[in-house]
């Protein structure tokens, strides 16, 4: 599946449906170290959008999360590569001590809740 930002909605490329209604992006490289982290949750339809400046194996890791998300990676046409589903906050259980990465190079990570 390929997507299309217009403003702040997520599309699918090919269909033109809305994915999402309001899509936060974080481009610094401090928003992108912080991420979501101490967020307490993200509205139903919104997404966080992570874009960095190259293309590579982006590491996403769940420190400070209150809740479990769903991770998209994306290319640079903005193609789906890889999607982690479910990730949960990193507690004291050493399962949650992850770094989840995609198989190919991401330009974007799409952040949304876990349902």
């Amino acid at each position: 599946m390929q997507l299309e930002l217009r403003g702040k909605r997520l599309l699918n490329k090919r269909t033109k449906k809305v994915l999402l209604s309001h899509v936060e992006r974080a481009t610094s490289p401090a928003a992108l170290a912080k991420g979501l982290m101490g967020r307490k949750k993200l509205s139903p339809g919104a997404g966080f959008l992570l874009v960095f400046p190259t293309p590579s194996r982006q590491g996403i890791w769940m420190f400070g999360m209150r809740f479990a998300i769903d991770i998209i990676f994306l290319d640079a046409a903005m193609k789906v590569i890889h999607i982690v589903r479910g990730a949960q906050p990193l507690s004291l259980d050493p399962r949650t001590w992850k770094i989840y990465r995609a198989p190919k190079k991401a330009l974007y990570v799409l952040e949304v809740p876990f349902y």
